[in-house]
């Protein structure tokens, strides 16, 4: 072999070689993640929206609703639909407010508000850690138990009170459907579109 082809072949050896090493240490995207790295990445996601539906079952006759979620940082903007109480509404919260504005356009704080959310679902939705369950992660706030799948993701999840099963994840590792469960109260969510810079890092 020539000079020329050896250094050839030297330098292709070479490149190979750096490629694999790259591909060795580059960030695995998160649906490839450990548990500890994937949980890390969504307690730091700051911003998502979704649209799905929410099903409550265990406090009457039940009911469902159109549900649209959109989260910035530690406020939310949530949308319900109806039929869910043959009404919607939207509520606004945070660490310190929250805010109930009926489909009339009425709007009530406070402790008014949280008064007329129990009222249309029939429960007392736990808002503080739902951002977290929402997104496949435990409340860092409250102690927690949990069993992974076996792609490192939440099967279920308890945390005081309530229990949050999650029966199917879509491409992005993101909760498809998820049920939280109290004592005889179900709450089924089924997301139809996740919304968040996530995304981008999956596959």
């Amino acid at each position: 072999m020539s000079r020329a082809g050896l250094h050839a072949r030297t330098a292709w050896w070479l490149a190979l070689l750096v490629l694999s090493a790259c591909q060795t240490v580059s960030r695995p995207p998160v649906a490839a993640r450990s548990w500890p790295e994937r949980r890390a990445a969504l307690h730091a996601l700051g911003s998502y929206e979704f649209t799905g539906r929410v099903a409550v079952t265990g406090t009457g006759p039940g009911a469902s609703a159109g549900l649209q979620w959109q989260q910035r940082g530690r406020s939310a903007n949530v949308g319900l639909r109806a039929p869910l109480g043959l009404s919607g509404a939207d509520v606004h919260f945070d660490d310190r407010t929250i805010s109930y504005r009926f489909s009339d356009g009425e709007t009530v704080q406070g402790e008014r508000a949280v008064s007329a959310l129990n009222e249309l679902l029939g429960f007392d939705p736990p808002l503080a850690s739902l951002r977290y369950w929402l997104i496949g992660v435990d409340d860092p706030a409250l102690p927690e138990s949990h069993v992974l799948d076996d792609r490192s993701r939440l099967a279920w999840l308890q945390q005081g009170d309530w229990r949050i099963d999650y029966q199917g994840y879509q491409a992005q590792s993101l909760p498809q459907r998820l049920t939280l469960s109290r004592d005889a109260l179900r709450v089924r969510i089924v997301v139809q579109e996740w919304r968040t810079s996530m995304l981008a890092a999956a596959p």
